[in-house]
């Protein structure tokens, strides 16, 4: 696909779906929300189509699909080009310049889009047919709401169901399971855990263009969840969506049995709290840089930092780490940043652990 096609394709010169252009104020008040949706494909053709169908049967279709493609090499784009010729609702495609990966891909995506609403997905999951209606309705019905996530069943590459659900494969507290359950005040959660899949999820455009761009080292979900809970409110809806598991996937979800936690938590070496320091880092400097972030995430993003640190440290000094220890314990850091009692207990462990090798 050449620039020019790209550009044709993406129709840079209409007007948005939802301009509302020979309208007065008040019919424009009135007009339901205009939803798009963005779509990032990397080599994806073999579940593509399927996907494609799920969107091609709403209940309520879609103002427009805006998809960004990352250079695939297989013939993605010639998939997307014939489901373009026959959707009864604009596609545009914009092929990248240069790879961006999944979460730059999926900024850029949502950028181009021009709805009310952003409804996001990958390219090999399976929608519930009134996915779109039930997003539109939720943002309709609440004019402070930021974005909508839900839980999801998952399937194979043969689109079989396997038995578990999105949110079974994260190790989470119970009251934290209850807050997911709530869908409101999810910000506690976000801040212990990546725990929201964008395939699930929906963002009010505007708000989702305010807080970019997304930090070096994090994914778009983990901040658009993150930064959106930090501004606004967040809605849970019944799974809107099938979550495919499947070898070729870039992320996935985990194993939440005990023998992979533990596995995982000895597995969790000094290189890993530097990486979630320099992760922290690039968060509090994007949210300092940006209005709405500075006195609302930043401020809980530094405190992390120093939890992390504290963690590091400790892990590496043994029963010396005490007073830092004592302190963490005192600010409720476990609590705020961690899992709490498990928590505290492992890094008691890793202390006394830590101690003996130095004697």
């Amino acid at each position: 696909m050449t620039g020019s096609e790209r550009q044709a394709r993406d129709g840079r010169s209409d007007p948005p779906p939802d301009s509302g252009a020979g309208q007065n104020a008040t019919e424009r008040e009135a007009a339901p929300l205009a939803v798009s949706v963005a779509l990032c494909t990397y080599n994806g053709a073999r579940y593509l189509d399927r996907q494609l169908e799920t969107i091609l049967h709403q209940t309520v279709l879609p103002a427009e699909l805006v998809v960004g493609d990352d250079r695939s090499s297989d013939n993605t784009t010639a998939r997307l080009a014939a489901f373009a010729a026959r959707a009864p609702f604009p596609v545009r495609v914009h092929v990248n310049e240069r790879q961006l990966g999944v979460t730059q891909n999926f900024a850029a995506c949502v950028a181009r889009c021009r709805g009310d609403v952003v409804v996001l997905t990958d390219q090999d999951d399976l929608w519930a047919p009134d996915r779109v209606a039930r997003t539109r309705d939720a943002f309709a019905r609440d004019p402070g709401l930021s974005y909508t996530y839900s839980d999801a069943p998952l399937i194979d590459g043969d689109d079989a169901l396997v038995g578990r659900m999105i949110f079974d494969s994260v190790p989470i507290l119970p009251v934290d399971r209850a807050r997911l359950a709530h869908g409101d005040d999810l910000l506690p959660v976000i801040l212990r855990y990546g725990v929201l899949y964008g395939a699930t999820m929906a963002v009010r455009r505007e708000q989702a263009l305010a807080v970019l761009p997304v930090p070096a080292h994090w994914s778009h979900d983990e901040w658009w969840s993150l930064a959106l809970s930090a501004i606004g409110r967040s809605c849970r809806l019944d799974p809107v969506t099938q979550y495919r598991q499947h070898a070729a996937q870039v992320v996935g979800a985990g194993n939440a049995r005990l023998s992979t936690t533990l596995q995982s938590a000895r597995n969790r070496t000094l290189g890993h709290y530097e990486a979630d320091a320099v992760r922290q880092r690039a968060g509090i400097a994007a949210a300092r840089a940006n209005d709405a972030l500075c006195d609302t995430l930043a401020p809980l993003l530094e405190a992390k930092l120093h939890f992390i640190e504290d963690r590091r440290y400790l892990h590496r000094a043994g029963l010396a780490a005490l007073p830092r220890f004592a302190r963490q314990l005192a600010r409720g850091g476990y609590t705020r940043f961690a899992g709490g009692t498990r928590s505290i207990l492992k890094d008691a462990a890793l202390m006394a652990t830590a101690w003996r090798r130095r004697d």
